[in-house]
């Protein structure tokens, strides 16, 4: 008697089969998205980037310009930060799906893959939250106006977090499923 596969090979051909355009167009999500908000932030005066990261201070406003360039250079990298994380995130999301098509779909790569992914959502929503306020107190800081704190939780990064967290636990069914998936294959 031939031994069976450790999973159906007609229903795992049937879920793969968009799995290389849907990775593909994750990929160049990925690709794009930190680039679409650098030229958004570019795009954006500087003034701006003070009333929005010191809403409480908008007399500062006017002292903007004597701002030396690497406060702007750190202000942008902080701005940029969320948005390079979620970028990554895509990256390994689409590199997962990529992988999704050509092995098998209980494979230890392709839960590296999604635990990947999970941190860098986890991260990225972290930095959603904090990077406003440390933007906030670089730019109080730099132009010596007043230094306050505020911390906004906003709906995007609880989202984002409760969808990190998910993801985590898909991975450890995934690759629990993977390890009684290999046992099996080893007693047949």
């Amino acid at each position: 008697m031939p031994a069976t596969p450790p999973f159906p090979v007609a229903a795992s051909l049937r879920a793969a089969r968009h799995a290389p355009l849907v990775g593909w167009a994750v990929l160049l999500a990925g690709l794009l998205l930190p680039l679409l908000t650098a030229c958004a932030l570019w795009q954006l005066p500087a003034a701006q980037w003070l009333t929005r990261a010191v809403p409480t201070a908008p007399d500062l406003a006017s002292a903007v310009p004597a701002l030396p360039w690497p406060v702007w250079a750190g202000v942008a990298l902080l701005a940029m930060a969320p948005a390079l994380m979620m970028g990554a995130a895509l990256l390994w999301a689409g590199l997962g799906l990529l992988r999704m098509a050509a092995d098998p779909p209980l494979s230890r790569t392709l839960v590296v893959r999604l635990r990947c992914f999970a941190a860098c959502t986890l991260v990225a929503a972290v930095l959603g939250l904090l990077c406003p306020t440390v933007i906030g107190l670089v730019l109080s800081g730099a132009l010596g106006g007043p230094l306050r704190l505020g911390l906004g939780l906003d709906s995007r990064e609880v989202i984002l977090l409760l969808f990190a967290a998910v993801t985590w636990q898909l991975a450890a069914l995934l690759d629990e499923a993977t390890r009684i998936a290999d046992d099996h294959a080893q007693i047949i």
